[in-house]
């Protein structure tokens, strides 16, 4: 799943260094982590959903990587 999706969990995770500030590094570094990771797989459940509904192949192959 990491390697399939590591260009979202890379993409999300400039989202989070943005949002999340914590004084401690290892606090921000596994956080952000962590939730680039949940919402790359919230991503791709979301995407297999509208795939199988019959929405535009074309349209949900940019979301897929």
């Amino acid at each position: 799943f990491i390697s399939k999706h590591s260009l979202w969990i890379y993409l999300w995770h400039i989202l989070f260094l943005q949002i999340i500030k914590f004084n401690k590094w290892y606090i921000n570094f596994i956080l952000i982590l962590i939730l680039s990771v949940i919402i790359t797989y919230i991503q791709s459940i979301i995407i297999n959903y509208l795939k199988n509904k019959g929405i535009n192949k074309k349209v949900l192959c940019v979301f897929e990587g």
